[in-house]
């Protein structure tokens, strides 16, 4: 539905206009991220992490303070902005303005290149093909992705996409939010590279609860929605108000899947740090 994963990669900047609040209005990552994470690709203590688009540092705050040494490559410049002033406390955390894809690696390979919620916007083959140069052997490739599915407020969704299909251009109609169990795991091409063995995936499905302000907080910083001109954002957002407010007593329960894919390096498989 209309709050999906966008397909349009030219929003891939859009972002940057809400950096100073996207920290605080974007869900927490599941409590055992990095305990997963850590678990699934044998990343080392104190290990060498790459990551692709931080933003504004959600993801390298826990990297960093797992004890990893961080190299977090971002496109927006504001982003950068807001991450380097989060994280200077950590010494081990350099934030480097550039895309992924044109970014110069380093002589030393990491131990784990890491994307949280970025990997999509990425041309696939080439950033695969850059992530394998990236990474030492049997070093490891982690994507986290996911997005809204059924569970909470589900009725409400289902009723928001009339606010949708009549205020947001392009969407399509009946757009309905999927039950987990029927949503096929990711694994973003990863098993047709054949510098990485195959992926192993884990989820999280949770539900967090918002009030109407709190709500518009949180899709104001989509992508989709911050590319809106400003009078089908007023209109969308009016709708959706009537109907929060009106039916909901102002309080919404999302359930959003977290899903981390993890892929190991394959040894001699050829990838070339040329």
């Amino acid at each position: 539905m209309s709050l999906a994963v966008p397909d349009d990669r030219t929003l891939r900047t859009t972002f940057d206009a809400v950096a100073a609040t996207y920290a605080d209005v974007r869900p927490p990552f599941p409590p055992d991220l990095i305990a997963v994470l850590r678990a699934m690709s044998g990343a080392p203590e104190g290990g060498r992490v790459l990551e692709v688009g931080c933003g504004p540092g959600n993801l390298t705050e826990l990297l960093a303070g797992a004890g990893f040494a961080v190299t977090a490559v971002e496109l927006g410049a504001h982003m950068v902005a807001v991450a380097r002033e989060r994280l200077r406390r950590f010494e081990a955390v350099q934030i480097v303005h550039s895309s992924f894809e044109g970014w110069p690696l380093p002589a030393e390979p990491f131990d784990l290149v890491v994307a949280a919620n970025a990997w999509h916007w990425l041309d696939p083959a080439v950033a695969l093909d850059q992530a394998a140069r990236a990474l030492r052997p049997d070093g490891a490739l982690a994507i986290v992705g996911g997005g809204d599915v059924a569970g909470g407020d589900t009725e409400f969704f289902r009723r928001a996409q009339r606010c949708y299909e009549a205020h947001m251009p392009g969407v399509e109609p009946g757009e309905q939010l999927r039950d987990p169990a029927t949503i096929t795991h990711g694994t973003w091409g990863i098993e047709q590279h054949d510098a990485f063995a195959a992926p192993a995936v884990h989820r999280w499905v949770e539900t967090h609860d918002y009030t109407t302000e709190s709500y518009f907080a949180l899709i104001g910083s989509f992508s989709t929605h911050l590319a809106l001109d400003d009078e089908h954002r007023t209109a969308l957002y009016a709708c959706l108000r009537d109907l929060l407010d009106g039916d909901y007593g102002g309080h919404v329960t999302r359930a959003t899947m977290t899903e981390l894919c993890v892929a190991r390096r394959v040894d001699g498989s050829g990838a070339d740090r040329q």
